[in-house]
């Protein structure tokens, strides 16, 4: 005998800070999973800009949650506790009076009110990097590098020069079965992606480093080699070399490194792209 059963299937969304789940929704599997629903009973969540400030409907900014869930810190890391759980800046005096509501955790996730009053979860603001003044998604990049036939994973990092203190960004990929060229794909990628997007460096490697529970370690990712991509061709007169001489002392560069047909504003040109 068969039984026909209907099942409701809930997504929930939450972290371990906030006793794991936070908020939920009742969902429609054949649909986006991206909308994480409403704050549970005793919960209460915030879309806050940088200051703190409450963000409208439509507005992407960084998810706080409050209630009784939270957690009262992280065990014997006082100076991360206070970094992640903050005062909250929209208690009630009711709820100042009754002890409720008093703190807030920032959860690093970007989301944003939808028009029905549920939360679409959009990232993690940890991926969200400013380059040369444009705020730039490093997932973004990463979908877009998997997209590539012959390349089976893609992580995007922004690094710090040391002499410059520029940041740049840095594409570490797992090919498939064909290795493609370093050409091919930042071709690729200029087709699909305004130039500021596109890495300063693309790395192969044979595979990621994870910590021992499984994550990816951002960390123990290999430095690349950074090199200019042209031939050198020094100054050839006064003028030229007092420009080549600010640009090397802007960038910390030694200046016989700069040469006149450098572009340093194009990431094809200030380093080359190498492979592991």
């Amino acid at each position: 005998k068969i039984i026909n059963f209907k099942v409701k299937i809930f997504q929930e969304y939450g972290l371990t800070e906030c006793s794991i789940v936070s908020t939920n929704r009742e969902i429609d599997i054949s649909k986006t999973f991206n909308n994480i629903g409403s704050a549970i009973y005793n919960t209460i969540c915030y879309v806050l800009d940088t200051d703190l400030s409450v963000l409208p409907t439509g507005a992407i900014g960084e998810l706080y949650i409050g209630g009784v869930g939270l957690a009262r810190g992280y065990l014997n890391r006082p100076e991360l506790t206070a970094e992640k759980f903050i005062s909250n800046p929209f208690q009630t005096e009711e709820e100042r009076l009754e002890g409720r509501n008093s703190r807030l955790y920032k959860t690093g996730d970007l989301v944003r009110w939808l028009p029905d009053g549920n939360l679409e979860y959009i990232g993690r603001n940890d991926f969200q990097v400013k380059i040369r003044g444009y705020r730039i998604e490093l997932e973004e990049i990463e979908n877009t590098l998997v997209k590539h036939g012959d390349i089976s994973k893609a992580v995007v990092i922004a690094k710090e020069e040391k002499k410059s203190n520029i940041k740049k960004l840095i594409a570490y990929l797992i090919p498939k079965e064909f290795t493609p060229s370093i050409t091919e794909v930042r071709e690729f990628l200029a087709d699909k992606l305004p130039e500021y997007m596109v890495p300063s460096a693309l790395v192969y490697i044979e595979k990621l480093p994870l910590t021992i529970n499984g994550k990816l370690d951002r960390a123990a990712l290999p430095d690349p080699e950074f090199r200019g991509s042209k031939v050198y061709i020094g100054p050839r007169n006064e003028l030229e070399r007092k420009v080549c001489q600010i640009w090397a002392e802007v960038l910390g560069l030694e200046e016989e490194k700069v040469g006149i047909e450098d572009d340093f504003f194009s990431p094809k040109d200030s380093m080359n792209f190498i492979s592991t």
